[in-house]
């Protein structure tokens, strides 16, 4: 009897230890299913927006990790950018990140220095312009500076940090170094306002003087009508600005050691866009107005103004259907840089079918570095080689 209780005894402690073993078992291998599908919705890029795409060395292969605003992964993180209306012109001309080969602590290559401290500094792990010291003030280094080298037609686009308890950043349209005044009124951008002589838009910007945050700041310019947007928000629409831009100044009002302003993803581009008329003589659209976290698939909200005119064409007509092609430059590894083009398409078709477009209207194609538009041996010809095109099917 005594053998036979601890047998029993034995018997049950074994199916014990059995019963643990495959438990454990099971939970490594629900494990190893939730990490593969992980693995594989990062390899496949941007699925319903599950997961953020993280490949890629297009660019300084940084992540642009700061700014709460500068990334989407579906359609419900777009929030107010939904009905955002800005489309960048369509030539760049001038264009700076800056760029990781930028040395730290160094003067920006692309800029000119009035006056003040301008340096290349870390911020977070990506390059950024600083500006301090005073009344710091930048101009584009372009040929031919004296002359006007703004069309009729421009767009301006950067990301402005304003440090807490600084004043604001001023842009004038024109080159305070080279060129002479000429009636244009000073864009004062502040904490939540902007200002344009007379003129003053409020904008959600952050909640008081002592507060810091970074903005996307954009602002176009045609035939005499200036609109600024800030962040989501247009804040300013003046039908007749009153004058002839001629160039570009930024200045940091009162920035000191602690009260540091910072700039990055500056571009300039000149000619109104119409996809309308692009569409209408190519058959494709080429969309400089959608841009990405630097070296991966995350999709800029600013990029919501030209995916909403996409969109608004497609609904418009039900017959229009793309193939969306992701290019790269030639930065990094070519086969990187293919597959980071491939999830950038795939990106963009996704957040069209979030928002209501059928899927068998698109199809996500990537070129990578294969077929660029320009040389790669400037930042703006290399941010004309780093685009989205939608090709009529």
């Amino acid at each position: 009897m005594k053998k036979l209780f601890i047998v029993l005894i034995s018997l049950v402690l074994v199916t014990g230890v059995m019963q643990a073993q495959i438990l454990e078992r099971a939970k490594d291998h629900a494990k190893n299913k939730v990490n593969n599908k992980i693995d594989n919705e990062i390899d496949n890029g941007i699925d319903k927006g599950i997961n953020k795409v993280e490949d890629g060395i297009e660019g300084n292969g940084k992540r642009n990790s700061d700014d709460a605003n500068a990334e989407v992964s579906d359609v419900t993180d777009i929030g107010e950018w939904r009905n955002y209306s800005f489309i960048p012109c369509s030539d760049i001309m001038f264009y700076d990140l800056p760029g990781a080969w930028e040395e730290i602590g160094e003067k920006p290559s692309q800029w000119k220095i009035i006056k003040g401290k301008v340096e290349v500094k870390d911020f977070n792990g990506i390059n950024v312009i600083s500006l301090y010291d005073e009344m710091p003030e930048i101009v584009p280094d372009v040929s031919s500076p004296e002359k006007d080298y703004l069309p009729e037609s421009f767009s301006l686009e950067f990301d402005y940090y304003r440090p807490s308890g600084g004043h604001n950043l001023s842009v004038y349209l024109f080159d305070r170094k080279h060129q002479t005044v000429n009636g244009q009124a000073e864009i004062k951008i502040g904490y939540n306002y902007v200002s344009v002589g007379s003129e003053k838009g409020n904008y959600n910007g952050t909640s008081s003087y002592s507060s810091d945050a970074w903005a996307h700041v954009a602002i176009h310019f045609d035939d005499g009508e200036l609109r600024i947007y800030m962040n989501e928000e247009r804040v300013i629409d003046i039908s007749d600005y009153g004058s002839d831009p001629t160039g570009i100044t930024l200045q940091a009002y009162y920035a000191t050691d602690k009260e540091t302003y910072y700039l990055k993803n500056i571009c300039l581009a000149v000619k109104e866009d119409d996809f309308s008329d692009q569409l209408a003589q190519n058959d494709e659209i080429i969309a400089y107005g959608i841009s990405f976290t630097n070296g991966t698939a995350e999709l800029r909200k600013e990029s919501m103004g030209s995916i909403n005119k996409i969109y608004s064409l497609m609904m418009k007509d039900e017959d229009l259907s793309f193939t969306i092609e992701g290019h790269t430059d030639n930065f990094g590894d070519d086969k990187d840089n293919k597959k980071l083009s491939e999830q950038r398409a795939e990106t963009v078709m996704n957040v069209l079918v979030q928002m209501g477009i059928d899927s068998k209207r698109l199809k996500a194609k990537g070129y990578g570095e294969s077929k660029p538009v320009a040389g790669n041996s400037t930042e703006e010809d290399k941010a004309k080689n780093r685009r989205i095109v939608f090709v009529k099917k």
